[in-house]
């Protein structure tokens, strides 16, 4: 799984299992992304085969699985660090400036890895608070 700004990918084999890092070979399966600003699965239009729903089906569960709710998006954050860009993205505007604020004076006063995983934990703060997100992570 590779993480480009708000959007995660994953890549299907044609026998519908989810390619493994360093065993499968990622040129010949399908690509999905999912975008976490708009928390909608994208296909990745080319691939070595024809799509199947059966295809887009198991994309779906594994993103799912993955970040399906606030509560499992905020779980893959604490263990993925995604950037302050990406985390910005998912936070109603008006917690936006608070929230880069704060992440601005922890970067003067700690190292990178310590203000990320410290902006990480603002982020989850407020990110559990339906109000605090963007429309489409509110249920």
């Amino acid at each position: 799984m590779d993480i480009i700004f708000t959007t995660l990918t994953c890549f299907v084999t044609k026998d519908y299992q989810i390619a493994v890092d360093g065993v499968d070979d990622k040129s010949q399966c399908l690509k999905f992304g999912f975008d976490l600003e708009f928390r909608r699965l994208n296909p990745f239009l080319f691939g070595p085969f024809s799509v199947e729903l059966r295809h887009d089906a198991v994309a779906r569960n594994f993103f799912d699985q993955l970040v399906g709710t606030p509560e499992k998006l905020i779980e893959f954050v604490r263990k993925n660090q995604l950037s302050k860009t990406s985390l910005t993205a998912l936070l109603e505007p008006r917690i936006r400036i608070m929230f880069l604020s704060v992440c601005a004076i922890l970067e003067k006063d700690t190292t990178k890895e310590k203000c990320l995983k410290a902006c990480v934990d603002i982020w989850a703060d407020k990110f559990q608070y339906p109000e605090n997100r963007i429309e489409v992570w509110r249920n």
